[in-house]
């Protein structure tokens, strides 16, 4: 009774990957504390915009979930767009999602070790400006007076120009810890 022998199989299943943690009584990032880079590219008439940040630090630190992020020129001055975060339900404007989303940032934080990095992205369309001068820079507010990080953006202006009456808009999605290689 020679037969073969049926080796078992079984699917692998997708995990979940934990997201680590560090200690609950660590302070916010500093400027001095992160080395920040940014990279824009044109997506189907928008500009993309890729921000990574990581704790170049020696000790673990916080970010905000909940950026509070501007355009700005090389000089410093805020762009006129309008700004609006990337929610469960879609884009919502800053004015109306900024309670709940303050309330949030307050305890919604990402942890980094030193040597981890997390990142953020935004989407801007509707530029009609022209190119910006010194380029585009993000002014990203760090959480409890820890200070100011200029990034720049890498791009002149913010997607294709469709409706000159309107305002340009740039949509933010929230920080989220980028997996170690």
């Amino acid at each position: 009774a020679g037969g073969t022998a049926m080796a078992e199989t079984q699917a692998a299943q997708p995990t979940e990957t934990p997201v680590p943690t560090i200690p609950p009584e660590s302070a916010y990032c500093r400027p001095q504390d992160l080395k920040a880079s940014a990279r824009g590219e044109g997506a189907t008439q928008n500009i993309f915009i890729g921000v990574e940040l990581t704790n170049t630090g020696s000790a673990p630190c916080f970010l905000q979930k909940w950026p509070s992020v501007e355009l700005v020129d090389g000089q410093g001055h805020p762009l006129e767009v309008d700004r609006w975060y990337y929610t469960d339900n879609g884009p919502e404007s800053y004015a109306r999602v900024a309670t709940p989303q303050a309330l949030e940032g307050a305890t919604a934080r990402v942890g980094l070790q030193p040597g981890w990095s997390a990142g953020l992205s935004l989407v801007w369309y509707d530029w009609c400006g022209g190119a910006v001068p010194g380029g585009t820079v993000i002014r990203l507010t760090l959480p409890g007076g820890a200070g100011v990080l200029n990034i720049p953006a890498g791009v002149e202006g913010g997607g294709t120009c469709n409706d000159p009456g309107s305002r340009s808009s740039y949509v933010i999605n929230n920080i989220e810890f980028l997996p170690q290689p």
